[in-house]
This record gives C-alpha cells, sequence and structure tokens, in this order.
C-alpha cells in the first residue's frame, strides 16, 4: 500500500472515531461538554507510558520473529501467539492517537468562534498542527505495522 492510502485510512478513521463523535457532542450537548470529552480522551501519563511498553514490546517480539525467519530458524507457536497478543494489546494506542487527531479538528471550531482573540486563533493552530502530527504518527504506526506483518 502506498503512503497515499495510508493517509486517507487514518484520516478517515481519525473522522469516524473521533470527529464524528466530536461533533454530535458539540452540537446535541454544548461547548464545555465538548471540552469535558476532550480531556477524558488524554490518557494519563501512566496509561500512555503502559500503551507505548505494549507496542515497544511488540516491535521487539516482531523482530525477534523476523530474525528467526531470517536466519531459517524455527518460530515457536508461543512466540508467536504472545506477538499476536501484543499486536492487538499496543496497537490500541493507534485508535486512541486517530480519536484524538478528529476530535481536535473537530474542537477548534468553537475554539475560535466563543471567544475569537488572537489566543484562541493560537489555540486553534496548535490544535490543528498537533491532529496533523497525531495523524502522521497513525500512518507510521499503520505503514510499520503492514510491513511487520509482511516480514513475518
Amino acid at each position: 500500500m502506498d503512503i497515499k492510502k495510508y493517509i486517507r485510512f487514518n484520516i478517515y478513521t481519525a473522522i469516524i472515531l473521533g470527529s464524528i463523535p466530536a461533533t454530535l457532542i458539540a452540537h446535541y450537548g454544548s461547548v464545555p461538554s465538548l471540552f469535558v470529552f476532550l480531556n477524558s480522551l488524554n490518557p494519563s501519563n501512566i496509561v500512555f507510558i503502559y500503551m507505548l511498553s505494549l507496542y515497544l514490546f511488540y516491535f521487539l517480539i516482531s523482530g525477534l520473529l523476523i530474525f528467526l525467519k531470517k536466519y531459517n530458524i524455527l518460530q515457536p507457536v508461543w512466540l508467536l501467539n504472545v506477538q499476536i497478543f501484543f499486536k492487538h494489546a499496543g496497537h490500541t494506542m493507534h485508535g486512541v492517537i486517530l480519536i484524538m487527531a478528529g476530535a481536535l479538528i473537530v474542537s477548534v471550531i468553537p475554539i475560535i468562534f466563543v471567544e475569537p482573540s488572537i489566543i484562541s486563533f493560537a489555540m486553534a493552530f496548535i490544535a490543528c498542527t498537533f491532529s496533523l502530527t497525531l495523524i502522521v504518527g497513525g500512518c507510521y504506526i499503520s505503514k510499520t505495522k503492514a510491513h511487520i506483518e509482511s516480514a513475518i
């Protein structure tokens, strides 16, 4: 898959998982409820480190499996099962990243229109930049996952 497909996939996923729920909350709730929603999406530091460590374990185990395959060493079934577990557990971070990216884009509109000022425009710019960064990170995770899957 080329990079354009990864970008489209991550943008569509961010819209479905983050933007649409944030829009519904902003429309049927209120702007403060949108900000409560955004705060609830942000995992605490310890949870983020935990999810990141699951993803790193996935990388390590996948690297070991690729090494074993490269040198024609038998890959133990239990190690393949552990790799599958960490693949699913570690990629939850991918979903959280895309949810945050999609929700941040929607939050820009209330930030600008509730209190139009230079500070709110700066906050909107930062939110858009961070959202774009999260989508790029999501593309990297998708591409890495596809590369590992094709190598094992």
